[in-house]
């Protein structure tokens, strides 16, 4: 079942796509659906970021045990002079 569905141990993931570095603020998050059909969280998202400056997003995700994992990357969308 994991090898066909990788994500269905994840309960919940959400992005804060201006993390200031200290609060993470979610702007977008998904949860599994429960019931009947348990249904796996989407696997991607995507946000339009203004041009001309340097985004930190934060990712967070907890899996279905209450573990939780987060990561920060920088989108840099400064041009070159």
């Amino acid at each position: 079942m994991l090898k066909d569905k990788p994500l269905a141990l994840i309960d919940y993931w959400a992005v804060d796509w201006n993390y200031d570095g200290i609060n993470f603020k979610s702007s977008w998050q998904a949860m599994r659906r429960m019931g009947r059909n348990i249904q796996a969280i989407p696997d991607s998202t995507s946000n339009e970021l203004e041009g001309g400056k340097l985004y930190t997003v934060a990712i967070r995700v907890v899996d279905i045990f209450g573990n939780d994992a987060s990561n920060v990357v920088n989108v840099d969308l400064r041009k070159d002079s």
